[in-house]
């Protein structure tokens, strides 16, 4: 009985922890997409070096891009989520990418 407790108060963790993070990298899309929305970042690659910055608190493995089409900004990031657990012990979850996509009107 120990056991199974054990495990499932482990996967709930790292669980948690990539839910978590998976809004974490949401929030810093809408916020860089924002930015460039309104002038403050000017290319695509600026968006893309902003979210790298933001997420390489958690992760290094962060793939981002970022398109402008019809006038909407789209910018896509993945990571293993691996990078966001604390333990790391479900065996289910070390192959699991981490995917989020946000959408933005260009504004000016």
């Amino acid at each position: 009985f120990g056991f199974w407790s054990s495990s499932g108060i482990v996967l709930i963790v790292d669980a948690s922890f990539v839910f978590h993070g998976r809004t974490q990298a949401l929030r810093t899309l809408q916020d860089t997409n924002r930015s460039f929305s309104v002038g403050r970042l000017t290319s695509t690659v600026q968006v893309q070096d902003a979210v790298i910055a933001e997420l390489a608190k958690f992760t290094t493995r962060a793939t981002v891009t970022s398109s402008i089409t019809s006038g909407i900004i789209t910018t896509q990031v993945s990571f293993p989520a691996i990078d966001l657990m604390s333990v790391g012990a479900i065996d289910a979850l070390s192959g699991v990418t981490v995917s989020v996509i946000s959408k933005q009107y260009v504004e000016s």
